[in-house]
Parts: structure tokens; sequence; C-alpha cells
């Protein structure tokens, strides 16, 4: 069985080696499994996805009637975000405040 490759943003079918959408626009750095969502480059996942083994030929007849869609996802591979508390941004302002109170008065004082 031939692997499909969909947009994660628009659905339609796109190249596997596409590098944006041509309906969308969107931009692909990567390919996800949507049974196991395993990541990877797209020649991992031609023969099936290399990690749960979606639509290989020994699986595609089990998956057929489960309702999921026959293809893979390209997407974009985000970066998780770190999330400091508030009071970490407090304190480093008051930090730098201080740092910059300080060197503008050595300067000053130097000038005497």
């Amino acid at each position: 069985m031939k692997s499909l490759f969909l947009c994660e943003s628009c659905g339609k079918t796109v190249s596997p080696n596409a590098q944006r959408c041509p309906y969308c626009g969107r931009f692909f750095t990567a390919v996800v499994c949507p049974s196991c969502r395993y990541t990877g480059i797209p020649e991992e996942f031609l023969p099936g996805c290399p990690k749960c083994g979606y639509l290989n030929n020994e699986t595609a007849k089990t998956k057929r009637n489960t309702g999921r869609n026959k293809a893979f996802i390209l997407s974009k591979k985000k970066k998780p975000l770190i999330i400091l508390p508030p009071w970490f941004y407090i304190i480093g302002g008051i930090l730098l405040f201080i740092t910059l109170l300080t060197l503008i008065t050595w300067y000053l004082i130097s000038l005497s």
C-alpha cells in the first residue's frame, strides 16, 4: 500500500518530499504518524510508520475499518516553549535595574 501524506493545516494530499503545501503555503519540517504520533523525516514513512507499523502491508488490512485517515501528516515540528514563573522576571528586572544604577553611579563618580 502506497503511503499518502496530508498537510496538517488544510488536510489536502501533498508529495512526501514537499517543503511546503501547494494549497495553503504551510512549511513542513517533519512527518507525524496519526496512530502513534511518532515524528520523523518523510523517507522513514514511505513503507509505513517505523515505530508502530501503521500503513505497512501487514497492518494495512487490520486498520482498514478503523475510521482513521490512511495517510501520514506533514507538520511543522514545534519547539516547546519554556515558560518561567512571573517572579523570575520581576527579580531579573530588579537586578538589571540595580546593576545599571550602580554602573551609572560609578561612571559619575569617576568623572569628578
